[in-house]
């Protein structure tokens, strides 16, 4: 019998231990998804073209796994000889573009002239140049750019987020 009761006591013992949690101890935070964005340029609509420039486009390829993008923005400037424009939103695409992870994207020159606020397509010339970040806001509203992206993400042959984006207008 009294075996019976020092592994009862034993056991109550054990269990009282185990029970007990420090509230005090440091936890570690669930980690959070972050963006992956991969672009890709269709080569044969790479720049701006001033022969017909009212029907070029430069077109790209959105990639992603994230199920959870709210939008993508491409921000930047518009460089020529004799003007510099930085800051504009160019192109935004809403999460409910992409279709089994991919989207596409099309700028024209009447969407350069917009979003830099240009006298007008005439106002393009060959050699400006359109240089764009890209900007991918998620919908826990977390914002992932070129300026909080680490180099093991944006650089290499497979990077998994283009920061990056240059448009040339060409003859």
């Amino acid at each position: 019998m009294k075996t019976i009761h020092k592994f009862f006591f034993l056991s109550l013992l054990l269990c009282g231990l185990f029970a007990c949690e420090d509230e005090d101890a440091i936890r570690i935070p669930p980690f959070l998804e972050g963006a992956n964005m991969r672009i890709v340029i269709d080569a044969d609509k790479s720049s701006l073209k001033l022969a017909n420039i009212n029907s070029s486009t430069f077109e790209f390829d959105a990639y992603s796994i994230n199920n959870n993008i709210q939008k993508v923005e491409l921000i930047g400037g518009y460089i020529s000889k004799t003007d510099t424009v930085k800051n504009e939103v160019l192109l935004s695409l809403p999460g409910s573009a992409f279709t089994n992870g991919k989207a596409r994207g099309v700028i024209t020159a009447a969407d350069v002239v917009k979003a830099f606020k240009l006298a007008g397509i005439s106002s393009l010339k060959a050699g400006d140049k359109i240089l764009l970040e890209n900007h991918v806001t998620l919908t826990d509203g977390r914002v992932m750019s070129p300026a909080n992206s680490a180099p093991s993400i944006i650089q290499g042959q497979y990077a998994s987020f283009t920061p990056f984006i240059e448009i040339d207008v060409k003859p």
